[in-house]
C-alpha cells in the first residue's frame, strides 16, 4: 500500500472514532510531510519499505520545535504506523523503537505557555 493512501485510510478511521477536526488537520499536514520527505528519493513509497531510521531522519527536521509539536509528530507517526500494524499491512511498526520525547507540563521550562495566577 502506498504510503499517501496509507495516510488517507487512517485519517478516515480517526475522523469516523470522532477525533476532533484540528488533530485531523495537523496529522494529515504533518504525515503529508512525512511521505513528501520519502518520496523526494522513494517515489510512490510503500508502507513496507518505511524504515525506522526514516522515522527518525523525519523527526530530526522538527529539531528546535517546541516540546509539544514534537510530541504531536512522534504520537502521528506512531498512530498511523500502530494502526497499519493491526491491519496487518506491516510486520513491524517502525516508530516503536523512537521514544516519544516528554511533553513539558505547564510552568515547567521549555513549556510553550504558562498559566500566571491570579
Amino acid at each position: 500500500m502506498q504510503l499517501a493512501r496509507a495516510i488517507d485510510l487512517w485519517l478516515g478511521e480517526l475522523a469516523r472514532a470522532g477525533r476532533q477536526e484540528g488533530t485531523l488537520d495537523s496529522y494529515r499536514r504533518q504525515l503529508y510531510k512525512l511521505a513528501d520527505h520519502l518520496e523526494r528519493s522513494r517515489p510512490d513509497v510503500d508502507v513496507r519499505e518505511v524504515t525506522t531510521n526514516d522515522c527518525r531522519a523525519f523527526l530530526d527536521n522538527w529539531r528546535g520545535r517546541t516540546a509539544s509539536t514534537v510530541c504531536t509528530v512522534h504520537s502521528a507517526l506512531n498512530g498511523l504506523f500502530d494502526w497499519l500494524f493491526q491491519e496487518g499491512e506491516i510486520d513491524v511498526n517502525p516508530v516503536t523503537r523512537i521514544r516519544r520525547p516528554r511533553r513539558p507540563r505547564p510552568g515547567e521550562a521549555g513549556a510553550a505557555h504558562s498559566r500566571s495566577r491570579s
